[in-house]
């Protein structure tokens, strides 16, 4: 009602928005989104006050804050939009996101690109054999082992979701802590050819992580 007052219609995708309202803080798909691209997040007490004052007021004290969440994963919310806002998470980062990485392709695509980031749909065999990675990562899981291999032995970094997860929440990209493989190269003892074995780093212990849905926040 607030808004049809004022003649604005409510947005259907976050790329169109100005603001998103939400109550307390959840990883869907749109308040990621909306962290990515440093949209404000306000509580539902911003759009009541602008209608109490009818016209548009400053949402810089209606940001929605979650204490116990911004404990448990270590964030701000004005800090965090406000650094989407000054520079774009992936700004300057091609991202590869293999098939069966979570929680699902075609989220985290969303997610990059809100982000800054480019996508890269296929990794080229000019790009493997002059090492051009400058600025480029891999998404995966354990499921896509095999298919990255390739990518490691020729040092492109192979990352959990939660690097992007979890970056856009805290406006850091921590690498080593989400490296999902590595590889150790042993050399035989007769001096033939160099192997490479996929070791998995994923059992490290993260910090808590909150799911991602995919519903819609009313």
């Amino acid at each position: 009602q607030i808004l049809m007052h004022f003649g604005l219609p409510v947005a259907t995708t976050i790329s169109e928005a100005t603001h998103f309202v939400a109550e307390k803080f959840a990883r869907t798909k749109n308040m990621l989104e909306a962290m990515a691209m440093g949209i404000p997040v306000v509580t539902p007490s911003w759009l009541e006050c602008c209608g109490e004052a009818r016209c548009f007021i400053d949402e810089k004290k209606y940001i929605m804050r979650d204490t116990k969440k911004e404990k448990e994963l270590r964030f701000s919310m004005p800090v965090a939009l406000s650094q989407a806002c000054k520079k774009p998470l992936l700004e300057g980062r091609r991202v590869l996101i293999t098939r069966n990485a979570k929680p699902s392709k075609e989220l985290l695509k969303c997610l990059v690109v809100a982000a800054g980031g480019k996508l890269l749909e296929r990794i080229t065999v000019s790009m493997m054999k002059n090492k051009n990675f400058e600025g480029a990562f891999v998404i995966s899981c354990e499921q896509d082992c095999n298919i990255c291999l390739p990518f490691i032995k020729n040092g492109l970094g192979v990352f959990d979701s939660e690097l992007l997860l979890n970056g856009i929440v805290v406006q850091k990209l921590e690498f080593e802590r989400y490296r999902l493989f590595h590889v150790k190269c042993e050399a035989s003892a007769r001096s033939g050819p160099l192997t490479c074995n996929i070791m998995n780093t994923s059992s490290r212990k993260y910090e808590p992580r909150a799911p991602v849905v995919t519903d819609v926040i009313p």
